[in-house]
């Protein structure tokens, strides 16, 4: 029975992995965020329907103060043409769009900030001549990209946050029935790269003001930041696993089971605004007022468990422990990754 329950967990995790692969190459196969490319998307705009067209499809080339790009829509040509500015940061404007060598109507659908090129802006195009059927046609082409653009980004972050918890739950499971060294190297790895994200965070959130006080100038703390970051997580990694390992006796722990317990806060803490967002009573403006706080009462929480269970340190226990660390790991690993590619890749700011 429990070799069948195994098998049914681990086949779950197999497909959610093969599922979450597919995700991320469709995300980025439909990015907005693409380096050649100076527009967030083109919209075509026939009536009462709307495509969109994916931004891989165009080809662009700047000659002195104009950009132009490019693509092929029923074996016809589409070229956009703007002036850039040569201010910093460049600025398109004056929209010239030309379809089988006819001139179409191009004007601006919004701004958004797209990955790190910063705010740029939307198009739509109207006047193609296209036929209904040939509009369906071009839609059932990119049919990922107008998904994609239909769902939006709230939408997204909030099915990233969901997948990531489903993730997290399936991990705790399997842990608790099975725990091993696996779940304690990944835990030490999850522990470590939460303690990164939330020091860099304090870090990046001092004012500049009070580093000069120090003789520290931006550019050097911009640089210092992360390292310090980086030094912490690094501790915390390796404390972690070696606590684990058993390689502490029991009047030496103090220390180690109090910067693993630092180490499931800091995981915890920089996992909980993504789950406020996903659901919607959690997202109610008068709940977010106290969402700093209520994160922070939950991964004081989480943060005591672990001394407690290290503390013990008892069969059952470390069992506990492996099983909430690893699902919390799970959650908030894939959380900070799905945010990450969101913003990289242009569908979040």
């Amino acid at each position: 029975m429990r070799g069948t329950v195994l098998f049914l967990l681990r086949t779950a995790i197999g497909i959610l992995i093969a599922l979450l692969a597919a995700v991320f190459f469709l995300l980025a196969d439909n990015a907005p965020s693409l380096p050649n490319v100076p527009f967030a998307g083109i919209a075509i705009r026939a009536g009462s329907q709307t495509v969109h067209l994916p931004n891989r499809i165009f080809r662009c080339d700047q000659v002195a103060q104009q950009v132009q790009c490019n693509t092929t829509l029923q074996n016809q040509t589409l070229s956009l043409i703007w002036q850039q500015s040569s201010n910093a940061p460049p600025t398109l404007s004056r929209c010239q769009a030309l379809f089988a060598g006819k001139p179409l109507q191009c004007s601006d659908a919004g701004m958004d900030y797209i990955g790190r090129k910063g705010l740029l802006s939307y198009y739509q195009l109207e006047g193609l001549g296209l036929s209904q059927s040939q509009l369906r046609d071009l839609r059932r082409q990119y049919r990922w990209s107008n998904a994609l653009s239909q769902i939006g980004e709230a939408r997204l972050l909030q099915l990233s946050t969901a997948v990531a918890l489903l993730t997290g739950v399936l991990v705790a499971i399997i842990n608790w029935f099975y725990p091993g060294r696996l779940a304690e190297v990944f835990i030490s790895f999850a522990a470590a790269a939460g303690t990164f994200v939330l020091v860099w965070q304090w870090f990046g959130s001092v004012p500049y003001d009070r580093l000069t006080g120090f003789g520290i100038s931006p550019e050097i703390w911009t640089g210092l930041a992360p390292s310090l970051a980086l030094l912490a997580a690094l501790l915390t990694g390796i404390v972690t696993a070696r606590l684990l390992e058993g390689r502490f006796r029991r009047r030496d722990r103090i220390g180690p089971i109090l910067i693993t317990g630092a180490g499931m806060f800091s995981l915890t803490f920089v996992s909980l605004p993504g789950l406020f967002q996903t659901f919607a009573p959690l997202n109610s403006p008068s709940l977010m007022n106290f969402a700093p706080l209520l994160a922070a009462g939950i991964s004081t929480g989480v943060g005591v468990a672990t001394i407690g269970l290290l503390w013990v340190y008892s069969d059952r226990s470390i069992r506990t422990f492996l099983s909430m660390g690893s699902g919390l790991g799970a959650f908030g690993l894939l959380s900070l990754l799905f945010l990450i590619s969101l913003l990289e890749l242009g569908y979040a700011d």
